[in-house]
């Protein structure tokens, strides 16, 4: 079972690009005894809890993390199932402390994002004051690698029409350093309009993004995805799975919402049902059918990004109550 956990939706950035609206905040007693009984009701039927930790910004509200993650391992260890977990976080608040606290729930996994060095990453990465934040996460990162701690960060790095030297850079600061030490790796990404606003300015065209990726990969001297070679496997031999089609996978919003995508926050196919203070769930069965359509068609673009297409849902519930 994978929980995506929203411990708060609040978040101390104001990143340019954000698709989030920062309406909802630090989640509820209510809702934390919810996620608590649903771990309870669960746990004995499965083999691994993944908990993965979204927001806002999720260690902006640690102590709703290792309220949970304290039940969860003690759940864990009782039923003999392995527990696991990452954090999406911008790697503001991540210092020693935090990570060696949540390696001890077994929460060892990180992503965090950089748009460039200095200056470059201030622009769009900025406290909600508009302070810059690089030097901050910079200093975290370093302190790790300077210890002994086990983790894994993947370092996501955004790509833009602006920020491509910049990148550059920091590509060739990293390799002489944090990516000496095998716990850190890297991610390419170039930047997406998630949001509901109009296209960006900065975002790369796609006619020029196979150019500008390989570019990039060569600064940093990661292996650049090479085209299919003519008979080879087609995608749909072995396809890409989103967490959000895998039927063993929950969105639980601060407010107790349960969805299946984080990034489709406000759409009303997402809202799927919420979760009680017992820990039961009311979730809407065509809906819950709509996200996992892929495994009945086994169509790769479906299992990739079910919400690629769209279809009205009925809204009949299916109740899931605990044992």
């Amino acid at each position: 079972m994978e929980l995506i956990i929203y411990p708060t939706e609040q978040c101390n950035f104001r990143c340019t690009y954000c698709y989030e609206d920062f309406l909802l905040g630090k989640m509820p007693p209510a809702v934390i005894s919810g996620i608590k009984n649903l771990i309870s009701a669960r746990v004995g039927k499965i083999d691994h809890l993944q908990i993965g930790w979204f927001g806002g910004e999720p260690l902006a509200a640690k102590d709703v993390i290792y309220d949970i993650c304290d039940h969860a391992q003690r759940e864990c260890a009782a039923h003999d199932v392995h527990l696991s977990g990452h954090v999406t976080t911008n790697g503001y608040f991540l210092d020693l402390d935090t990570v060696a606290t949540l390696s001890g729930y077994g929460q060892r996994g990180y992503q965090i994002s950089l748009d460039g060095l200095g200056a470059d990453h201030d622009a769009t990465r900025k406290l909600m004051s508009g302070g810059p934040t690089f030097q901050r996460i910079w200093s975290n990162l370093n302190a790790l690698a300077s210890s002994d701690l086990d983790f894994r960060i993947v370092l996501r790095v955004h790509l833009t029409t602006d920020n491509l030297a910049s990148i550059e850079r920091l590509a060739h600061a990293l390799r002489d350093g944090l990516l000496r030490d095998p716990r850190f790796s890297v991610f390419v990404k170039p930047i997406e309009n998630l949001g509901p606003d109009a296209a960006h300015s900065f975002t790369i065209p796609p006619a020029e993004r196979e150019a500008i990726m390989a570019r990039i990969h060569a600064a940093f001297d990661l292996p650049v995805p090479l085209p299919p070679l003519p008979g080879a496997p087609s995608v749909a031999a072995a396809p890409k799975i989103c967490y959000a089609a895998r039927p063993n996978s929950l969105a639980i919003r601060a407010d107790g919402t349960v969805q299946k995508c984080t990034v489709m926050m406000a759409d009303e196919q997402n809202r799927l049902g919420q979760v009680r203070a017992n820990g039961a769930l009311n979730l809407d069965r065509d809906k819950m059918a709509y996200w996992m359509r892929g495994y009945d068609s086994m169509d790769a673009g479906e299992l990739k990004c079910p919400a690629h297409k769209s279809r009205p849902a009925v809204g009949r519930t299916i109740p899931i109550v605990p044992a």
